[in-house]
């Protein structure tokens, strides 16, 4: 959900609401992305020096925590305290992008591991992910401040959340989970 805010509708947002130039916007984007690209290796180091469930709920959490105030620089229109908050939104976000084909990985037994990380990742990718941005315009639409698609990295964090906790060590196939 978070990449696909992040890319998708952050962008129209700061050009729409805050008319933000096309170009100005395009570097935010590029920053952003660059950022993400340097800093994953970076963040799959940690799983291996700590406990990879524990760091994608201390991520999860860490979301819900910096989309409130998030959602309050969007709706007061705030453009550099939104792209500082983003920024630091996308770095808990890495976390995920880091650490969770690991976790994936670690759920299946190796006779359906492909089938079982293909098929869920990119079911959930597709399903979710074609959703989102129609989903943050409904918000938007129904409730009528721009402000409300932030709404939904709170959501889909304490969703993560949820499901990071109730993994059971007991399935997880390697030592450092």
């Amino acid at each position: 959900v978070g990449f696909y805010l992040f890319s998708v509708f952050f962008g129209i947002f700061l050009y729409k609401d805050l008319s933000i130039e096309l170009t100005d916007n395009l570097l935010v984007a590029a920053f952003l992305m660059c950022l993400s690209t340097a800093t994953l290796p970076f963040l799959g180091m940690l799983g291996d020096k700590y406990k990879i469930k524990t760091l994608l709920s201390w991520s999860a959490l860490g979301m819900i925590v910096v989309s409130i105030p998030f959602y309050f620089s969007v709706y007061y229109s705030k453009p550099v305290l939104s792209v500082f908050i983003q920024v630091i939104l996308m770095m808990l976000l890495n976390v995920q992008f880091a650490l969770l084909p690991s976790l994936i990985v670690s759920l299946f037994p190796a006779s359906t591991r492909y089938s079982g990380v293909g098929m869920s990742y990119n079911f959930c990718d597709s399903i979710i992910g074609g959703l989102t941005p129609i989903t943050a315009l409904l918000l938007v639409q129904v409730i009528g401040s721009p402000a409300t698609y932030t709404l939904l990295f709170c959501s889909s964090a304490l969703i993560s959340l949820c499901a990071f906790l109730s993994i059971r060590s007991a399935r997880l196939r390697t030592i450092n989970y």
